[in-house]
């Protein structure tokens, strides 16, 4: 909107036509729609939080849904009062009911808010002074201003809030709440707003079992089923603060100090059960109880089964260095952790929880590995690394023939899978020399063996040095019977 532009725009109730409000907006910074719907949500906020207008009344009681917002005109700043008056002027003609309190009272369509005779006898001041209380209050009421409680529960009336609040022994602002939202007070009761024909003004929240504060509510215990009349009542039996019960109590918490768990009761004494709550019961219902099963990941038909109740306890007994695989394994989505494959337990069923994967044959193969250095043979890298006291995938990764060897106390270790024969898988790296490439690399023809340098078969061999550099520009003179050519 420009800076000196404002709005006129009307609220017309969908399913009562004839309910109509005309109102004026100036927003600098947004567009025409975006300024008509600001206004409209101010409004509904004004209405939420008890507004007493005529225009807010009838807002609460058609439901916020069924108003159409409207452009009727745009005009500049200074002629908008004149405009909203005209635009007012115009619809209180019409058979329609203008729900303005301000300028609306001035025109023809607002005295049909009142009878022909109550207009005529107010001309003069004719009442008694009961007489004039009645109207004065029956001016109020239709206006918006004076709005009439009834309690639900007891069905007694009373003309105002303030009212309601002295007679009930409540704050104003817990009756206004429960009007405007329907909630209950600690004790089911429910509070509403009266219509022009003296009905209730019931909101959806009526309907249901909310009430105006939880900690107002009753709470259980569901472990041992003891009820306490609210949450510091339960937090001085326990001995635990009070928003920790009321944080389990509405599903914030599972569970509090691993032993209890409180739900809030309703009116008719219900439990109100979340999710969290029937989760929290499950886990305290297992503690103590088998949690895992384990077996080997040969043994395909799980004849040696081992059961535990903790992850700390399957690493201690399984000698599994890391936990954090075991999840994964259990949930299908890894094969085994370190030779194990493990699942949940159902203790209702009293069988393991198994996936697809779990049933499946393992996607690694686990081969025995052999030490070229000494010729010991290992089930797997595991036992290796524990038996030479080194990182299992350093081990497994020089026998795939990634690395030529694995230090070991300044020893260089060479390992190597075996196949089904026992006999060992050598990948190209494990022929190479363990020494440094210098720069010429030497290969034996005899048995094709490769030194990395010169230097490295000068000292295998004996061969003295210089008759080594003479083979190379003569390779016709005797090397003590060896015989070899430069790799590139």
């Amino acid at each position: 909107m420009k800076k000196n532009e404002s709005i006129i725009y009307m609220a017309q109730c969908t399913t009562k036509r004839e309910l109509i409000y005309i109102g004026k907006t100036h927003q600098i910074g947004k567009t025409h729609q975006e300024a008509v719907e600001s206004r409209r949500k101010q409004h509904e906020d004004s209405a939420r939080k008890g507004g007493t207008t005529l225009f807010h009344t009838a807002l609460i009681g058609n439901g916020f849904d069924n108003w159409k917002w409207s452009i009727i005109a745009i005009c500049s700043v200074e002629n908008e009062i004149e405009e909203e008056k005209k635009q007012i002027k115009k619809f209180g003609a019409a058979s329609i009911d203008l729900l303005n309190v301000s300028h609306g009272q001035k025109t023809e369509g607002k005295k049909r808010l009142f009878s022909e005779e109550i207009i005529d006898r107010t001309r003069g001041n004719k009442f008694q002074s009961s007489e004039k209380s009645k109207l004065g209050k029956a001016f109020l009421r239709n206006s918006g201003r004076l709005m009439p409680v009834i309690n639900l529960k007891s069905n007694n009336t009373f003309e105002s809030l303030s009212q309601a609040s002295k007679l009930e022994n409540l704050a104003i602002s817990t009756i206004r709440l429960s009007c405007t939202t329907g909630k209950m007070t600690k004790d089911g009761t429910r509070y509403a707003y009266l219509n022009l024909s003296d009905n209730p003004m019931l909101t959806e929240g009526h309907s249901k079992k909310y009430y105006i504060g939880k900690r107002a509510q009753r709470v259980k215990n569901l472990i041992n089923g003891k009820i306490y009349e609210n949450v510091e009542e339960a937090s001085k039996a326990y001995n635990i603060s009070a928003s920790s019960i009321g944080g389990n109590a509405n599903g914030k918490y599972i569970t509090l100090k691993n032993r209890w768990v409180f739900c809030y009761l309703d009116s008719e004494g219900n439990e109100i059960i979340t999710e969290s709550q029937t989760k929290g019961l499950n886990i305290i219902k297992n503690i103590g109880s088998v949690k895992y099963v384990a077996w080997y990941v040969d043994d395909e038909e799980m004849k040696d089964i081992f059961y535990f109740k903790t992850l700390n306890e399957i690493c201690e007994k399984l000698n599994i260095k890391s936990k954090s695989h075991i999840a994964s394994v259990c949930k299908g989505t890894r094969t085994h952790v370190e030779k194990w494959r493990i699942a949940y337990f159902d203790n209702e069923t009293k069988e393991p929880e198994l996936t697809d994967m779990h049933r499946n044959k393992a996607q690694k193969i686990i081969r025995k590995i052999i030490c070229l250095n000494d010729n010991n043979v290992f089930r797997n890298g595991v036992d290796a690394g524990i038996h030479y006291a080194l990182d299992s995938s350093a081990i497994t990764n020089c026998a795939r023939g990634n690395a030529k060897s694995v230090y070991c106390n300044k020893i260089r270790l060479r390992f190597a899978f075996l196949d089904d024969n026992d006999n060992p898988i050598l990948k190209g790296k494990h022929n190479e020399p363990l020494s440094a490439k210098g720069k010429r690399r030497i290969q034996l023809l005899a048995d094709g063996r490769i030194y990395n340098s010169l230097a490295e078969f000068i000292r295998e061999t004996g061969v003295p040095y210089k008759t080594a550099k003479r083979y190379i520009k003569n390779p016709g003179i005797d090397l003590l019977g060896y015989e070899f050519i430069e790799l590139d």
